[in-house]
């Protein structure tokens, strides 16, 4: 009988404020660890998704994570949290 261990996953999460953030970020995990796949969050508009899906190359998927009510509440209050509704914020964008 062959019996496997047990595969332990890790789930890594950074909010970025930009799309080169993104990019520098998801290069970095490309380079320093064995990722399989990177969930962006709906934010991203679709040539966003493209050029980090050209960046990290084909052996890492790239997916897209859609919200339901109570995952958007969750999601606004880490947004929240990191200063994204800040007044100074707002003069950023």
């Amino acid at each position: 009988m062959l019996l496997k261990r047990p595969t332990i996953n890790k789930l890594f999460v950074v909010a970025v404020r930009t799309q080169a953030q993104a990019i520098g970020i998801c290069r970095e995990f490309v380079d320093q660890e064995d990722i399989q796949a990177i969930i962006l969050c709906s934010g991203f508009t679709h040539s966003d998704i493209a050029e980090i899906s050209e960046m990290v190359g084909k052996n890492v998927r790239g997916l897209v994570a859609r919200g339901d009510g109570p995952s958007n509440r969750v999601s606004i209050e880490v947004m929240r949290r990191e200063g994204y509704f800040s007044e100074k914020r707002k003069n950023e964008i």
